[in-house]
């Protein structure tokens, strides 16, 4: 249970604090599990006190669900504000504060929430990437875009991507002669998928694209490689050939053809090379005899001594012939790796430059486009002070979320903005300065494939600060119990580990020692299991096997840790073993733990592959509820392959294979016994259709009719039919996809629909041109796993990212990442961007390179070690750590996840525990029964509650709704009735209505536009009678310049309140609709003014209707409920003389009284 009055507690809370303080520009460092989102809210919620308006706020997230997350908790919290007592709201903002608040800024809190939802455009939390969207929807001009452009989806840029592979295809089919095209040539014979590569990495990274061209294309890498430009691989082989001996070669192979074997064989080849004519054929033999077969060096002794001391010393390793040979073999390395990496860069350029223009023919752009548009358009001198200076009058204060995974270009977005902020204007409230704050953590930065460096963050923060105090560094975890953290802590700082997760002249003193601080005090678990072994295969060919070739075998590690973590789950959740109920217990203030659910367990994995799906198969084996993937692609998805096929088939009814792949799928659920006996002796040309027809006449039937649907029904129509279809009576097959594949296949089949209803759109709909064109996509469905659905999530580690859970298990633990060959690695000079070259087999033996491979391979391994912090830290009460070892080897790499885990528990008191696996190694105290027991008492001693005991009251009487209006209508007090035919009548009939409109509209317009704004509203009105618009007007502006009245139209009333509710004074079913027409709130009293724009103006109170004293009556009852500690003043503002009539509370209170005895 937490201990609310520890220090390490109050300077937690402290710290918070003086990051949500909006006074200061702030940057925050803060550990995982700190309450950076309850910061975020918090500074917010102060900014709005101070009097900003919400559209003044610009909040930056990094994703959408962290945008729509803080979004809920802010208007969570003002909601909870506006209705909340005063003691309780009081007690609030003390907290946020620090100290008490004066009375005043309760009724600013109360006010926060509707000012929040009725600001036009509101609060803006989003993602930069929506931002930027907007920022060009405002600008498109001068970005240098046509007005009216959309963002690219998932399905248009695949679209347009092949549309793009096409055109460079056919151009260079066109110009076979082009540069383009024999850059293409060289590529492709490099490797077969290279091209499909290239195309996807240029247009993931268009900046790099263009900085490598600014950075001088290749020609750091040929001076590097010392290769001249335009040298061919001809040229060095020519020159190579002129400096060989070759009269002194053949006497030497002479002498060899004396001897026998493989002696005689190198005679032979010596003789053949020097009598060939073509100069390059001859040194590329000369070469492959020298070198070994993997290139990395001459052979030591080609000829051994006791043969002949002469060849012997001729052909050694170490000789000069031998080494120009390998300095040749290394030349010519070079010039490839210089003619891949052009070819690269050529291709890239020239594909972007395409891409671009059939986005820009389509008006599309991709979140890439809008981000670099926008740093362009704020750092363009022509237009950047124009563009700026409209956002900085709508901007006031910047929050930056995850500010470590804000990329270069993105941080360049928010120093443009920011330069406006630093730079003091002569209309700047110094009072409530413009500020910027960010927060983020450096070891969770976790996202370099989109441009993110912890570097950068850690730049930023000392950049910003230049020796200011205005970085902010939260240490407590309100997240994680103490063993974790502690583990955590022996991981990274006792053992180092955090130093190497970053470069060296990087770091920070204060991140080599960040430790983490627990708030929670209840007990926690670290578990590491053993490494689970590959078992020996006998026989693992069986002719009959008819599992999918990619399945893992029962004996692989992989399968078999797979099926040790479901038992193990299985067993906990069948035995209820127990796990901290940190909700509850924070809310009850006591230790509370729950049977552990399935909901309560996270299994991340460092990628998705078959391990990934291995686990999930297991879990559902044994019948756990398990969320599925977290990303998939739609084509992959079983139900939507069903669906495909069944297209197929209707397509052409001779297609055997998609018939029974839609037999046994889960609309009819076929066995193997039952598609065989149909399959079975039907005629040597015949078809399965035509035997289905003949042996299951019922089945054929439905299918007639489905084939009958697809050739009049257009795609979404066709597929919403079958979904609909009922196969017998109650039963249609989309009942029977959600029994056979669970609830979970309605994502996918909503998606599906999605496309279908996406290519009507765009197309003529085509049944087949749909099908084709979805088989060749690639769509991955995104599924949001943020939420505990009582199910065990199953997901990567990126994918986790701001999510946590009571039991985190990490099995993948035992791979290392390695920089792959078709890598781009970056260049560098004393820090300066240089270039990229493609990382192959041959470059690694290119001595040159060898110090940037070093650097990108430090930098992937840094990335590794914050991917584990991310792992670890997302476990609240229980972490288990296991692996499983590597095909073909006994031994894990020291650096894996693994080996670090198991050096820290070295360092850690820890018991053993036997399981069926192994020996099981735990940190923490253990759990025994008494956890049970104690669960057992706290059932127990929970107090039933007090309702239990109270008779239930009879609700019979239904819900009355009424305008205070119509309360205590006077037959003998009429309103005037009006002629709708007459003129004049209608504008006496009008008047009230735009004398109402206008006191609404003027008292927030500047003095001097208010005769405008009337002119205009009342032209809305089609009041064109000058004497009629004159009489109104003047009404109006003699009741605004009239001092008597100003505190009632000053800056914090409000116009047209509407209120609903059940009065206290009133009867239990009476439920009253208010609008007032003005509130005017002050320290401690509530005025209501409620507008008359009657002709004639009573003299006294006496002589005011019934009527209009029920009105202020009933508005005083509900305001009365928000402001119970307030004095509520009523009065009537005769606007045609004007004058203000305050009704006395003794005659509101006989109007209650009346209105009671008429309502009951």
């Amino acid at each position: 249970m937490p201990d609310p009055i520890s220090p390490n507690f109050i300077k937690a809370l402290s710290a918070q604090r003086n990051a949500a303080n909006p006074a200061f520009l702030r940057f925050v460092t803060a550990n995982a599990g700190s309450g950076k989102t309850r910061v975020l809210v918090d500074r917010v919620s102060r900014i709005l006190l101070r009097g900003t308006l919400p559209n003044k706020i610009l909040c930056l997230t990094y994703t959408k669900a962290a945008a729509s997350e803080m979004q809920s908790r802010l208007f969570k919290t003002l909601g909870e504000w506006s209705v909340c007592s005063e003691d309780k709201l009081e007690k609030e903002l003390e907290s946020l504060f620090g100290k008490r608040q004066p009375v005043k800024d309760l009724s600013k809190a109360r006010r926060l929430f509707a000012a929040a939802l009725e600001t036009p455009e509101g609060l803006k939390v989003q993602t930069i990437h929506s931002f930027c969207e907007k920022i060009l929807s405002r600008f498109p001009i001068e970005a240098g875009i046509l007005p009216g452009f959309k963002t690219l989806n998932d399905k248009e840029k695949i679209d347009l991507e092949k549309l793009t592979q096409n055109e460079i295809y056919q151009f260079i089919k066109d110009d076979s002669d082009s540069d383009l095209c024999s850059a293409i040539q060289f590529l492709s014979y490099e490797k077969k998928d290279l091209m499909d590569t290239i195309f996807e990495w240029a247009i993931s990274n268009e900046d790099k694209v263009k900085k490598w061209e600014l950075a001088g294309g290749t020609n750091k890498l040929a001076d590097i490689l010392d290769v001249s430009d335009g040298y061919t691989k001809e040229n060095l082989l020519h020159e190579a050939y002129d400096l060989t001996d070759w009269n002194s070669l053949v006497s030497k192979g002479e002498l060899l053809l004396l001897g026998e074997g493989k002696y005689k064989k190198i005679g032979e080849k010596i003789i053949h090379f020097c009598k060939e004519t073509n100069k390059s054929e001859a040194m590329i033999d000369y070469l492959n005899l020298l070198l070994k077969k993997d290139r990395s060096g001459p052979y030591k002794s080609l000829i051994p001594k006791n043969l002949n001391y002469e060849l012997h010393d001729f052909f050694r390793g170490d000789n000069i012939e031998a080494q120009r040979i390998f300095n040749l073999h290394k030349r010519i390395l070079s010039l490839d790796l210089l003619k891949l990496n052009q070819s690269i860069l050529l291709v890239s350029k020239e594909f972007l430059k395409k891409f671009k223009k059939n986005k820009l023919r389509n008006y599309k752009l991709d979140f890439q486009d809008q981000i670099l548009m926008v740093r362009d358009l704020l750092k363009n001198k022509h237009v950047s002070d124009w563009v700026k200076y409209k956002l900085d009058g709508g901007i006031e204060h910047i929050l930056l979320d995850e500010a470590q995974d804000t990329s270069e270009n993105q941080w360049e977005i928010i120093d443009a903005l920011n330069e406006a902020f630093i730079t003091e204007t002569p209309d700047q409230n110094r009072k409530n300065p413009r500020t910027l704050f960010a927060v983020g953590d450096e070891k969770q930065s976790i996202y370099s494939f989109q441009g993110a460096e912890p570097e950068i963050f850690l730049k930023k923060i000392s950049g910003f600060l230049k020796g200011n105090n205005n970085e902010v560094r939260m240490q407590m975890s309100f997240r994680s119990a103490p063993e974790i953290l502690e583990f955590v802590d022996q991981v990274f700082v006792e053992n180092g580990k955090i130093a190497k997760m970053f470069d060296d002249e990087t770091i920070t003193p204060e991140t080599s020692i960040s430790r983490h601080m627990a708030h929670r005090t209840d007990r926690g678990q670290v578990e590491i299991w053993p490494l689970t072994e590959n078992l020996e295969v006998i026989d693992d060919s069986d002719p009959w096997d008819t599992k999918p070739v990619d399945e893992l075998s029962k004996l692989s590690s992989k399968e078999r840790l797979a099926k040790n973590i479901a038992l193990r789950l299985k067993k906990w959740i069948d035995s209820n073993d127990l796990i901290y109920d940190r909700l509850n217990s924070e809310r009850e203030k006591k230790l509370i733990y729950k049977p552990l659910d399935p909901g309560d367990v996270m299994i991340l994995v460092r990628k998705r592959g078959d391990f990934f799906k291995a686990i999930i198969k297991n879990l559902k084996t044994l019948g756990i509820p398990v969320a599925g993937a977290d990303r998939l692609t739609l084509q992959n998805i079983i139900v939507v392959k069903d669906m495909i096929s069944l297209a197929k088939f209707t397509l052409l009814q001779s297609d055997d294979l998609s018939l029974a792949e839609v037999l046994k799928g889960p609309l009819f659920s076929f066995s193997e016994e039952m598609l065989f006996e149909v399959s079975f002796g039907r005629e040597k040309k015949g078809t399965l259709w035509k035997s289905l027809k003949a042996k299951r006449p019922e089945i054929a039937e439905l299918l007639t009719n489905i084939i009958s649907a697809s050739k009049i029904y257009p795609p979404y129509e066709f597929f919403s039919f079958v979904l609909n279809l009922e196969s017998e009576p109650g039963s249609s097959f989309l009942r029977k996809i959600y029994l056979r594949l669970g609830i979970e296949a309605k994502d996918a089949l909503e998606e599906f629909l999605a496309q279908t209803l996406e290519h009507q759109r765009l197309r003529a709909p085509s049944l087949q041109y749909f099908v084709h064109e979805f088989i060749s996509g690639g769509l991955e469905l995104k599924r949001e796993m943020s939420e505990n659905r009582g199910k065990v999530r199953v997901m990567t580690v990126h994918g986790a990212k701001g999510l946590e859970a009571p039991v985190v298990i990490l099995p993948d633990t035992t791979g290392v990442p390695k920089v792959q060959n078709d890598t781009l690695i970056p260049m560098f000079e004393n820090k300066v961007f240089t270039g990229f070259y493609k990382n192959t087999k041959n470059s690694d033996s290119i001595e040159e390179l060898s110090h940037f491979k070093e650097s990108q391979v430090s930098k992937v391994h840094q990335e590794y070690l914050r991917q584990f912090y991310v792992a670890l830290t997302r476990a609240e009460s229980r972490l288990i750590v296991c692996g499983y070892m590597p095909k073909k080897t006994k031994k894990v790499d020291n650096n894996c996840w693994y080996k670090i885990a198991s050096n820290a528990f070295e360092g850690m008191r820890t018991f053993e525990t036997e399981t069926t696996f192994g020996t099981v190694q735990t940190y923490g105290k253990e759990y025994k029964n008494d956890n049970k027991d104690s669960l057992k008492n706290q059932n127990q001693n929970t107090p039933v509650p007090k309702w239990c005991y109270e008779v239930v009251k009879n609700h019979n009487k239904a819900r009355v709704h009424v305008s205070p209006s119509k309360l205590l209508a006077d037959k003998k007090f009429k309103l005037p009735t009006n002629s709708p035919l007459s003129k004049s009548d209608y504008l006496r009939f009008n008047r009230g209505n735009l004398i109402h409109k206008l006191l609404e509209i003027l008292p927030d317009v500047e003095r001097e536009k208010r005769l405008s704004v009337t002119d205009k509203v009342l032209q809305n009105h089609n009041i064109n009678d000058m004497d009629y618009k004159n009489k109104i007007t003047s009404e109006v502006f003699e009741i605004l310049d009239n001092p008597i009245f100003s505190e009632i139209f000053s800056p914090g009333s409000k116009a047209e309140v509407s209120i609903i509710g059940a009065a206290k004074n009133f009867g239990e079913n009476i439920f009253l609709n208010a609008q007032i027409d003005r509130i005017c709130v002050t320290d401690d009293k509530v005025f209501i003014i409620d507008y008359k724009t009657n002709i004639n103006v009573p003299e006294v109170v006496n002589d005011v209707p019934n009527i209009y004293l029920a009105q202020l009556a009933s508005y005083r009852e509900l305001v009365r409920g928000a402001y119970p500690k307030h004095e509520i003043v009523c009065s009537l503002l005769w606007t045609n003389t004007p004058k203000m009539m305050i009704i006395d509370g003794d005659i509101l209170d006989t109007t209650l009284t009346q209105l009671n005895s008429v309502l009951s």
